[in-house]
């Protein structure tokens, strides 16, 4: 199942976000690096935020499906919660789960300024 599934978001591998302000990514979801979309019913979606070492999960976002069947997906952040987020620089992880199984779709540094 994973060759077939890829996530594709311009400049996806690293990110930043200011605190205090309101983080939001969207992704597609698409078969075989094509535009075929990819149908997500059944899946779960969380972002996961690491310390740099990805030893401590500093925060995990539980993504939302704005259309399944397109292989939409979002990530939300709202400022009240990055207000809390120590400048600096995270690794995180993109994870969709389906059953018992987990598969890590993207990954990339995620950078937090002031």
């Amino acid at each position: 199942m994973t060759a077939n599934l890829d996530f594709v978001k311009t400049d996806c591998e690293d990110m930043s976000c200011h605190t205090g302000t309101t983080f939001n990514l969207d992704l597609i979801s698409t078969s075989e690096c094509g535009d075929t979309p990819y149908d997500l019913s059944g899946y779960t979606a969380s972002m996961l935020i690491f310390d740099t070492l990805e030893t401590v999960v500093i925060d995990t976002i539980v993504g939302t499906f704005p259309d399944r069947a397109r292989g939409l997906v979002n990530f939300n952040i709202p400022a009240i919660d990055t207000h809390d987020y120590i400048v600096g620089m995270y690794n995180y992880h993109i994870e969709l789960s389906i059953s018992t199984s987990v598969y890590r779709v993207a990954e990339g540094y995620f950078e937090v300024t002031q």
